[in-house]
């Protein structure tokens, strides 16, 4: 059944500088990676899932476009593999694989957040901010 032309793909905000042709660069990267990582497994797979997440942010990729690039590859992997007892690994794999690769924005997140939330002159304590666990004396 034919249900018209597509939609075009939603544009990306302005301040998402992000080219297309990176993207699908990253992602045929992404995928030999992935499929040694589901055969292998082992700390050099998820050395080079990390060693993806680090050329995805000097990219300017953004944890989303990660995200939708892991996923397009795992559903690849999916149409091919038909056993509960594969569809697990695959699933499990996966899920290791991505927590690998978003571990760098997870770095980056937290030392922007320590570096904003330092003491400042003048500036008055938030709720984000850690307990002073020191009083003054």
């Amino acid at each position: 059944m034919w249900l018209g032309p597509a939609k075009p793909a939603p544009r990306r905000p302005a301040w998402c500088t992000v080219t297309g042709d990176a993207s699908e660069r990253f992602r045929r990267d992404y995928a030999p990676a992935f499929l040694q990582y589901l055969s292998e497994g082992g700390e050099p797979g998820r050395r080079a899932a990390y060693e993806l997440g680090r050329r995805a942010i000097s990219k300017r990729l953004s944890i989303l476009d990660l995200a939708r690039i892991h996923h397009t590859v795992l559903l690849e992997v999916l149409k091919t593999h038909r056993t509960p007892h594969e569809l697990e690994h695959i699933a499990q794999a996966a899920s290791e694989f991505l927590i690998e690769a978003l571990a760098v924005f997870e770095m980056t997140h937290r030392g922007f957040t320590e570096l904003a939330s330092t003491d400042q002159p003048g500036r008055a304590p938030t709720q984000g901010d850690p307990p002073d666990v020191m009083p003054d004396r």
